[in-house]
């Protein structure tokens, strides 16, 4: 699980997503979303839009790992409203991550 900020920060991750990705949660939060999704694959704008426009999205991803080990990933993603104005945030994602690489090789 990674809770981020609107423009992809992240802001915090729990110890499986530390394991995951093999980082602490302090590289996570440097690297942000931008570091994390792989950026050439075609399904992420759609998953960007979709949240933008309803707020939840979900469906499958090429993630990054440390030493940017791609891995197949289920993203189910959802905005909601805080009230952190010592912060200035006002919105936070929840961004649950969801290895299937050994999912995806049985099925092949």
């Amino acid at each position: 699980v990674l809770l981020t900020r609107p423009d992809g920060a992240i802001v915090a991750a729990n110890r499986s997503a530390c394991a995951m990705f093999g980082m602490s949660e302090q590289a996570l939060m440097r690297a942000g979303l931008a570091g994390l999704a792989d950026a050439g694959d075609p399904r992420l704008g759609a998953l960007v839009r979709a949240r933008k426009r309803a707020g939840v999205a979900s469906g499958e991803l090429r993630m990054l790992r440390a030493g940017n080990q791609a891995f197949e990933a289920e993203i189910s993603s959802m905005v909601f409203d805080v009230a952190n104005e010592a912060q200035g945030v006002d919105q936070l994602a929840g961004i649950f991550v969801r290895d299937i690489t050994v999912r995806q090789e049985a099925q092949r």
